[in-house]
Parts: structure tokens; sequence; C-alpha cells
């Protein structure tokens, strides 16, 4: 759960990076697991799905839908690669057209969660800005014995 709410977070802050009057339109690629747990990349697609469906409401971005962005990053699913990889948000870029790519990371250090977002400029693959969440801790890891 708390990894799942500081994730959740983290589209909820993006909202704070968006600056331009309007809609400014955005993808948010798959989240990156930085947790050192592996079983946990089931759920990053999850998790993105989530995070575009709360931004989708907001006034200040228009997201590219969740379910334009699965043809992208198809290739990379099945060829094995990271779907959070450099190359899979410059094809994602490519495909949709938006300069704006927000890269959602979930971090687990020291027993406990953190959310980062990175919003990203497509063209010049450099960071516009970023934001961390609050570090969470959470009882899972304790119960998994780790």
């Amino acid at each position: 759960m708390a990894a799942a709410s500081a994730v959740l977070a983290i589209g909820v802050a993006t909202l704070g990076l968006a600056w331009a009057v309007g809609r400014t339109p955005i993808v948010v690629a798959p989240v990156v697991n930085q947790t050192g747990y592996p079983e946990l990349d089931g759920y990053r697609l999850a998790l993105t799905h989530e995070i575009v469906a709360r931004l989708s409401e907001s006034r200040l971005v228009r997201v590219l839908p969740y379910q334009r962005l699965l043809p992208i990053i198809s290739q990379f699913r099945k060829s094995g690669g990271d779907v959070s990889s450099l190359a899979s948000v410059g094809a994602i870029a490519e495909h949709s057209g938006i300069q704006t790519v927000i890269v959602p990371t979930l971090e687990y250090k020291d027993r406990r969660w953190r959310g980062r977002i990175e919003n990203r400029n497509a063209k010049t693959g450099l960071s516009d800005g970023a934001y961390e969440t609050e570090s969470a801790a959470s009882a899972l890891i304790t119960m998994t014995g780790s």
C-alpha cells in the first residue's frame, strides 16, 4: 500500500510541474522500479495506468491515454526489454508527438518507500525538473523478512 501511495503521490505532484497556462500535453512513461525487488515489476504498468487516470482528471494537463501508450511500449515488452528504458521513453515521445515526458520512479532504501518524478524534455533528453515524495515506512518488507 505504501508503494502504491507513493507512486500515486507522484502523479498528483506532476500537476505542480505543469506551469503553462492551458492544458499542457504530457505522456507518462511506465513506472521505473528502483526498489531492488524485481517481483514488483509486474505492477509497474498498473501503477502507470493509475497515474494516467488521475492526471487525466486535471484541467492543467492533457495526458496521452494509457490505451495509446501500450502499443508504443509493446515492442519492449515482447523482447523482454525494460519498458522504462531511455529507448522506450524516446519511442514514446517519438510516436506520441508529445515533448513533455513524465518519468515516475518507485524507490526503496533503508526500509522506506519514496516516489520520484522527472519531467523530461523529449527533444533534449534533459530533465526540466523533478519532485520526490516524503519517504514512508511499510510493513510489507517486514512481513516478507527482508
